[in-house]
């Protein structure tokens, strides 16, 4: 966790623990529709192309569609929330706008594409911000500073 004046800019742990928590969500949810799908048993009757562009679109395109809309709609993804942080712009302090999200998305990609060095760019940040905040303009702060951080939980089980 990172302060600044009285805005606490969210750290790597507790962004990495809300990724964490976002994976498992998205993944309980791919593997729903995916067993959803098996017990309609759509693959019977489509050929093997259109199952797997239902499974890509599952696994990939409705993630990327969630994550804008939770950035535009609640200013967090659900793990995000469950860690007490908020993505607003750099520059406002208000959510982000929609070409603040898709830069912002476009940053995730580039992320992934670069094995996570554009995460790792948040250790070194005073604002914690990675790859994606720089471009997008936008940063991570903790909305409740009267909960204990992650980084303090953690210490305390040293």
């Amino acid at each position: 966790m990172t302060e600044t004046g009285s805005v606490i800019y969210a750290g790597f742990l507790r962004r990495t623990l809300a990724t964490l928590i976002d994976l498992i969500l998205l993944a309980l949810l791919g593997s729903l529709l995916l067993y959803l799908l098996d017990l309609a048993e759509l693959h019977a009757v489509s050929p093997p192309f259109e199952r797997e562009l239902m499974e890509l679109t599952i696994n990939s395109v409705l993630p990327l569609m969630l994550l804008t809309g939770f950035w535009m709609l609640l200013r967090a993804t659900p793990g995000k929330l469950l860690c007490d942080c908020q993505v607003v712009s750099a520059s406002t302090g208000e959510g982000i706008n929609g070409s603040q999200t898709l830069l912002r998305l476009f940053g995730y990609l580039l992320n992934i594409a670069t094995l996570g060095l554009g995460f790792l760019w948040l250790l070194f940040d005073r604002r914690a911000q990675g790859l994606h905040d720089k471009l997008a303009g936008s940063v991570v702060v903790v909305e409740d500073d009267a909960l204990i951080t992650i980084e303090q939980w953690l210490e305390s089980y040293r």
